[in-house]
């Protein structure tokens, strides 16, 4: 509640030190967190406009709770960085996108035929994606 208290006065430097503290907390008694901890830390990241902070964040969240919506976060973040997509980890992404359930649009799936270089994959992609 200390974390929510400062996140709703705007004091989010206290809000992301209050809410580490809260998942120390949890995860030294053996506990798992809340995920509403993890989305304040994500949360205070982006208010700040701190976009290393933000991707730290998303990254325990979706340890903590592999969500296909996290996944899709995370991967997002990632095919974000400059410099990238460098073909052969664009396919990573693909790959990671499809295992996660983050593939949710046709043009995906298409996108991802295109690249796949194993033509058992090839062809898998899009019989997974008209299923």
């Amino acid at each position: 509640m200390l974390a929510q208290t400062y996140f709703q006065n705007n004091d989010f430097a206290n809000c992301t030190k209050a809410s580490n503290e809260a998942i120390n907390a949890y995860e030294k008694d053996g506990q798992r967190p809340p995920e509403s901890l993890y989305q304040l830390l994500t949360a205070c990241a982006t208010k700040q406009n701190n976009q290393s902070a933000y991707v730290a964040a998303l990254e325990r969240l979706t340890s903590a709770y592999p969500k296909p919506e996290n996944w899709a976060n995370l991967l997002h973040q990632v095919a974000a960085k400059p410099g990238f997509p460098d073909s052969r980890l664009g396919l990573d992404i693909f790959r990671l996108q499809a295992a996660t359930g983050g593939l949710t649009k046709a043009d995906q799936y298409v996108e991802f035929a295109l690249q796949a270089s194993l033509p058992a994959e090839a062809k898998a992609v899009p019989d997974k994606g008209y299923a």
